[in-house]
């Protein structure tokens, strides 16, 4: 189980890295690519501006990613203080695996049941509340009882909230 700083280490570096390329950065650069000159500035103006700027929104993207880092560690502490035994209760794939909580700047979810449930890194599961549909999402860090997941589709208006349950994939919209 990773907890404190190996854990923010372990899931920060991939989720920063992907949400940087994702925002249009590219490897060989530290500024998003054609950022154009103030009106009477420079392009190195301009390029300081946009450094300064990228900078900001990554350490508000870290401290979201430090948060959910937390909420993940905090998640597998409550699995293995559980009544009855390690880990969380064990879930029946139909009943699905409850949702702990929702990220929606990063489109990241952390799931209740992980590696020892069944849960593998690349499965698609369908979330639903009260039997309506709200989203489909991908398991991308499978732990022994957690998963973290990214959100691939999601219902217009609606968001994954904690409760909400998670089930496998192809059971949408029924």
């Amino acid at each position: 189980m990773w907890t404190g700083a190996a854990a923010a280490r372990r899931f920060a570096a991939p989720l920063l890295l992907a949400a940087g390329l994702a925002a249009g950065w590219s490897l060989g650069r530290r500024t998003p690519g054609g950022a154009a000159p103030a009106a009477g500035g420079t392009a190195a103006d301009a390029e300081a501006r946009a450094a300064a700027e990228a900078e900001k929104e990554m350490l508000d993207l870290s401290g979201r990613v430090a948060r959910l880092t937390r909420s993940l560690a905090d998640a597998e502490a409550r699995a293995d203080r559980a009544p009855g035994g390690e880990g969380l209760p064990d879930e029946s794939p139909a009943e699905g695996r409850a949702v702990l909580g929702y990220d929606g700047r990063l489109g990241l979810t952390v799931l209740a049941g992980g590696a020892g449930s069944g849960i593998r890194r690349g499965d698609v599961l369908d979330v639903f509340r009260d039997g309506a549909w709200v989203a489909r999402v991908r398991a991308t860090d499978v732990r022994a009882e957690v998963t973290g997941a990214r959100v691939e589709e999601i219902r217009p208006g609606w968001a994954p909230r904690a409760g909400d349950r998670a089930v496998a994939g192809e059971q949408r919209r029924r």
